[in-house]
């Protein structure tokens, strides 16, 4: 009997790939590099980087908490807000996770902001700000 074309195992298949959340460690990927490091001294860069947030968080804080914005500013706001709501119920392996497994709903939402908005196909005027922060999010910038 003669399998069609289809059913013929390819002599150079490639073996299944990794599972997503292992991936592949080359020599040079920084994950690697990372993990050729002393556990003491990955802890005392991780300790380091967290005892910098609230010195760098709090200033810029205290200088914008009292800045005025306009409505087309909170719109704004209310729009990444929503994307950021597409992203967690689309894409984050967690949420997903928890509510296909039957998760407490309440508990997996609660990360969610209180408020959001959507725009269908919404384009923000060129040369805003909005625009600017846009092309930041879809070209790489050399920030030096």
């Amino acid at each position: 009997m003669v399998r069609p074309r289809h059913a013929r195992p390819r002599p150079s298949a490639r073996p299944p790939a990794p599972f997503p959340w292992r991936p592949v460690l080359t020599p040079l990927s920084p994950r690697a590099v990372l993990n050729a490091r002393a556990p003491e001294t990955i802890f005392a860069f991780s300790k380091e980087c967290l005892d910098s947030v609230v010195p760098a968080y709090v200033p810029l804080v205290a200088k914008h908490k009292d800045d005025e914005y306009t409505q087309a500013q909170k719109e704004w706001q209310q729009m990444r807000r929503g994307r950021y709501v597409e992203f967690n119920l689309v894409y984050d392996r967690g949420t997903v996770f928890g509510l296909k497994t039957g998760g407490r709903i309440e508990s997996i939402l609660m990360s969610l902001p209180e408020t959001a908005r959507w725009e269908y196909s919404h384009e923000p005027a060129p040369g805003s700000p909005e625009a600017d922060i846009l092309d930041a999010f879809k070209n790489a910038r050399d920030w030096c």
